[in-house]
C-alpha cells in the first residue's frame, strides 16, 4: 500500500470514438487533521514528515499561515531566501519531469536514456542553495533569519544555469525566452539537440501538438481573503469535500505551469497553434523554468542590497499573540505543479484546525482539467490513446502515484 495514496484513472474508448473518464483519488487529502491539537512549534516539524514531495512549498505556506494567525512579522531578507528556496524547488520538480518523463517520446533514444543518471546534477542543488542561504539553520521556523552568503550563492546559480543550458535550452534561459516568432520557436524544436527541444520536435513529427485539450478555466488570482473564506466559510470549520474535489464559482479550475504562464508571449504563440494541447503544455514548463530562474537571480541581486527591515504579513484577524481567540491565518505558495494553500486556525498556541488544499485536487478533479484532456483524444486505437494518456498525465503532473487502465467499452 503506497502511504502517499494514488489516483487510478479509467479511460473508456466508447464505439462512437468517445471517451469516458473516471478519476478516483486515493490521496490522504485529510493528513493534515493530524495537526489538530498540536502546537505551532508541532506543526512546523511534523509538516516536513508529512509531505516529502515540495517540501519547500509546504514549509513556506505552512510558515506563512501560522505567522499570519499569530501576526508575527518577517524580515524581508528572511522571506526573500525562502521564496527562493522555493523557486530552486520549483525548477527541481520540472527538471525531473523532463529527465524522466519526457525521454519515453523519443522512443527509446539512448542519448536520452542516458539523460535519466544525470539527474543528480541537479538534484543536490537545493541542498546547497539552502545552506548559501540559510547555513544550518531550519528555513521555516519563527526564529530563524536568513544569512545569505553570496559566493555559495552565486556558485550555486551558475550552476544550475549550466544545467539549464545544457539540456533544456541549448542556451541561455534568458535568450530563449526572447523568441518573437512561431516560426523560431519551431526552428529551435527542430534544429536544437538539446533533450527538450527534441521532445518538442517529435510531437510535432507525431501529429500530437494538439491532443488532449482542455476547456476547464484556469484558477483566478485570488487573494488570501478569498481562501480564508473558501476554507473557513463564516468562521467555521469547512467543508472537508472542498479540499477533496475543490470548485472556483461551482467549477473545477486549472492550477499550473500553463495557467501561470498563459499570458507570456510565447505561450500565445503556441496557444495559436495548439490550443492548450500537448505541445503547448510541455513548452509552458520550460517558459515558467526560464521566468523562474530569471526570478532567482533577481532575487539574489536583491539578497546582496538588502538590509533586514521588517515587512508586514497579512494577518486575517489580527490577534494578540496570548489571545485564546481563534485566529485565522492562510499561507499560498507557487509550487510545481500548481497554487498550495495553507489555512490554519489557532487558539492561542494550539493548532484547532488545519487544512491544506494542493494543486493535485484542482487539476485531478473527477470533472477536471486531466478528465477533459484525457476525454479529448482522437481515434479508437487503444495503443495511441495510452500512449497519449501516457504523456499526458505527466504533464498535468500529479504529486503522486497513479494508475491507468484503457478499455474498450
Amino acid at each position: 500500500m503506497n502511504p502517499e495514496g494514488q489516483i487510478d484513472i479509467r479511460l473508456t474508448i466508447l464505439p462512437s470514438g468517445k471517451k469516458e473518464v473516471v478519476i478516483l483519488n486515493n490521496r490522504p487529502v485529510h493528513a493534515a487533521k493530524l495537526l489538530i491539537g498540536k502546537t505551532i512549534q508541532d506543526a512546523l516539524k511534523i509538516i516536513p514528515l508529512l509531505y516529502h514531495v515540495c517540501g519547500k512549498a509546504q514549509g513556506a505556506a505552512a510558515i506563512q499561515a501560522l505567522q499570519a494567525a499569530r501576526n508575527v512579522n518577517s524580515d524581508k531578507t528572511t522571506d526573500l531566501a525562502r521564496a527562493m528556496l522555493c523557486d530552486v524547488e520549483l525548477i527541481r520538480e520540472h527538471l525531473l519531469r523532463i529527465y524522466l518523463d519526457w525521454p519515453q517520446i523519443l522512443d527509446g533514444d539512448e542519448t536520452a536514456s542516458q539523460l535519466q543518471s544525470e539527474t543528480s546534477e541537479f538534484m543536490g542543488l537545493l541542498s546547497q542553495f539552502e545552506t548559501a542561504l540559510f547555513g544550518s539553520n531550519k528555513p521555516f521556523s519563527f526564529e530563524t533569519i536568513a544569512s545569505p552568503e553570496q559566493e555559495q550563492l552565486t556558485a550555486s546559480i551558475q550552476k544550475l544555469e549550466v544545467i539549464l543550458e545544457k539540456n533544456v535550452f541549448g542556451c541561455c534561459p534568458d535568450l530563449w525566452l526572447k523568441a518573437k516568432a512561431r516560426d523560431v520557436i519551431f526552428h529551435w524544436m527542430r534544429q536544437d539537440p538539446c533533450l527538450s527541444a527534441r521532445c518538442c520536435d517529435r510531437i510535432l513529427k507525431k501529429g500530437w501538438a494538439q491532443e488532449g485539450q482542455s476547456t476547464t478555466p484556469f484558477l483566478p488570482d485570488l487573494s488570501l481573503t478569498d481562501y480564508a473564506a473558501l476554507l473557513f466559510p463564516n468562521n467555521q470549520r469547512f467543508d472537508e469535500e472542498f479540499i477533496a474535489s475543490p470548485t472556483w464559482q461551482g467549477t473545477p479550475r486549472e492550477t499550473s505551469s500553463l495557467s501561470r504562464c498563459q499570458k507570456h508571449p510565447l505561450i500565445n504563440m503556441i496557444m495559436a497553434h495548439c490550443g492548450s494541447g500537448l505541445l503547448t503544455r510541455y513548452v509552458s514548463r520550460l517558459v515558467e523554468i526560464a521566468l523562474v530562474f530569471a526570478r532567482i537571480k533577481q532575487a539574489a541581486l536583491k539578497l546582496a542590497s538588502q538590509s533586514h527591515t521588517q515587512i508586514k504579513t497579512l494577518s486575517l484577524q489580527q490577534q494578540h499573540t496570548s489571545s485564546k481567540t481563534p485566529s485565522f491565518g492562510v499561507g499560498m505558495v507557487d509550487a510545481a505543479r500548481g497554487l498550495l494553500v495553507h489555512g490554519v486556525l489557532l487558539e492561542g498556541d494550539e493548532i484547532r484546525d488545519y487544512k491544506i488544499l494542493a494543486p493535485t485536487e484542482w487539476n485531478f478533479h473527477p470533472e477536471g482539467v486531466l478528465s477533459r484532456a484525457l476525454s479529448q483524444i482522437q481515434g479508437q486505437n487503444e495503443a495511441k490513446v495510452r500512449d497519449l494518456a501516457d504523456l499526458l498525465i505527466p504533464a498535468i503532473d500529479p504529486c503522486t502515484k497513479t494508475s491507468l487502465e484503457v478499455i474498450h467499452a
